[in-house]
């Protein structure tokens, strides 16, 4: 459960604004429980997965005639709930070995 994960990291921020010793004695200006709440935000968005869908409809307009760039689709008659999501599957290659593989082709990139 996310929230008992974010409840630990919760904890163990606070203690580590109170330890004043070794290398924890200066955290402060990180603004740990800041941080963890900031990143609370976002998994939770994250996690629903109706936004993904969402986000899937919208880079799909995005690049409607690209054949270099593919994402999956939805499956028709799945709307996307919090907790589930039915899309189709995509072969490809992660952006990044992407990026490595064609770096000398700008038009690619």
């Amino acid at each position: 459960d996310i929230d008992a994960d974010l409840d630990i990291l919760r904890f163990s921020a606070r203690l580590l604004e109170h330890l004043n010793f070794g290398p924890v004695r200066n955290l402060k200006w990180l603004n740990l429980p800041g941080f963890i709440e900031e990143m609370a935000v976002m998994l939770k968005i994250q996690l629903d997965l109706r936004t993904e869908g969402d986000h899937l409809v919208q880079f799909n307009k995005n690049f409607k005639g690209n054949e270099t760039i593919v994402f999956p689709k939805l499956v028709e008659g799945y709307k996307p709930t919090r907790h589930v999501l039915m899309e189709t599957f995509c072969e490809g290659v992660p952006i990044m070995d992407f990026i490595r593989n064609n770096k000398a082709d700008r038009s690619l990139l």
